[in-house]
């Protein structure tokens, strides 16, 4: 009970929009139906109600008003989730990269799974190109944000973990198939003390 509780008890004292909590929900429902995206556009609209939601539902709580900036940045972290995330997912059968683009590089959908000869994820490259300037965009939200420190220092380390997970995975060349690339202890500390000095 105590989740329930404290989510009712968050709604009452944070102007938290239907909106965003909906669009949540349209997302997991989704997840469960559809495995692959046509195009870049689809994916989007995909990335905007299962983490843009989410950026839209937190700066309500930080104190923001800048809700297009946490969208934005809630869509860049999720498309940075999806290139970590190509192999446990393909193990799942699920196929978050635009088929399109897929097609371009000559993987052919329903034979996805034969092209990992290929260490390099085809089309890979192609999302990033569209998450890199999403990134310092958005991350200008955790100056708006009027709350308190803490707020600011939990959106600025965010981003500035999935901005170092993606240097990394474009550094190994989009191999993704040995799995997520693993970020030091003293690279997160980094990052953490790079927030605080802000």
């Amino acid at each position: 009970m105590r989740c329930p509780l404290r989510f009712a008890d968050a709604r009452s004292r944070f102007p938290i929009p239907d909106s965003a909590l909906n669009a949540l929900v349209d997302g997991g429902l989704q997840d469960l139906d559809q495995t692959r995206y046509a195009h870049f556009e689809e994916l989007r609209s995909y990335c905007t109600k299962v983490a843009g939601a989410v950026g839209v539902a937190c700066v309500a709580v930080y104190g923001s008003d800048d809700v297009e900036r946490a969208e934005t940045l809630g869509i860049a972290l999720q498309l940075i989730n999806i290139i970590r995330d190509v192999r446990e997912d393909w193990d799942l059968g699920r196929v978050y990269l635009p088929q399109d683009e897929l097609a371009s590089f000559g993987v052919i959908r329903g034979r996805d799974r034969g092209r990992r000869n290929d260490r390099r994820v085809a089309g890979a490259d192609d999302v990033p190109v569209r998450t890199r300037p999403r990134l310092p965009r958005a991350t200008g939200s955790a100056s708006h944000v009027r709350s308190t420190a803490e707020a600011r220092l939990c959106i600025s380390t965010f981003a500035g973990l999935y901005r170092a997970t993606l240097d990394r995975i474009e550094a190994r060349g989009f191999d993704v198939f040995d799995g997520p690339p693993q970020l030091s202890t003293l690279t997160k500390l980094r990052i953490v003390g790079g927030g605080l000095r802000r």
